[in-house]
Parts: C-alpha cells; sequence; structure tokens
C-alpha cells in the first residue's frame, strides 16, 4: 500500500523516469520496458480529456485551439503548443474515427 504522499510522488516523476527508461537497453528484461505502459496510459488519460472538453462544448462544438487550452496542463511539461496542438489533432482524428467525434465547420462535437 502506497501513502497518499507516496502516491502523490510517483504521479509527478512517472515522466522523468519513462524518459529514462528509453534510453536503457532492455536486456530481454520485461519490466525495462514498462515505460511502454506508463506512457500509453498517460495518452489514454489525455485523450479522454480531449473527448470530455469535446463534450462539454455541447451544441456549440469546440475549435482545435479551444480544446488544446482545456488540456495543455495536462501535457509534456517540455511540449511546445505546436508539439500539443499536434497531439490533440491527432486524437481528434482517432476519436472521429472511432465514431467518438465528429467535425462539422472546423468544430467538434461529440457523437451521440
Amino acid at each position: 500500500m502506497l501513502s497518499a504522499e507516496m502516491q502523490l510522488w510517483l504521479m509527478e516523476h512517472v515522466r522523468e523516469a519513462s524518459e529514462r527508461a528509453r534510453g536503457r537497453v532492455t536486456y530481454g528484461n520485461p519490466s525495462t520496458t514498462v515505460y511502454r505502459l506508463t506512457e500509453e496510459l498517460e495518452r489514454m488519460k489525455l485523450k479522454q480529456m480531449v473527448l470530455d472538453v469535446v463534450r462539454s462544448a455541447g451544441l456549440d462544438g469546440a475549435m482545435c485551439d479551444a480544446i488544446y487550452e482545456g488540456v495543455k496542463t495536462v501535457m509534456p511539461g517540455g511540449w511546445s503548443k505546436e508539439m500539443g496542438m499536434k497531439e490533440v489533432e491527432l486524437m481528434l482524428e482517432e476519436l472521429k474515427s472511432e465514431g467518438e467525434a465528429r467535425l462539422t465547420d472546423e468544430r467538434w462535437f461529440a457523437s451521440e
């Protein structure tokens, strides 16, 4: 069991640990690639937040830059706005292909 303090510390340092692990050689040890799992979980969380912002826009829909503004605080610290916008656009396209979102006149809407 982890205390609340330990959980918070872990959440604050998971990206740093992933960056270090990315540079390691695996040597056949599957635990050395666990960073891939944590990165994918972080990406899934961000994608869900993108969808939540689109849903909260309701009938007005949301422009891509407004969606970015709604999720930028959880993006990796080293990302530029351009990188963040590109990731949001990719996630919106994925949500569109999954039937979760649709694009109309440059505005994103949640699918019903």
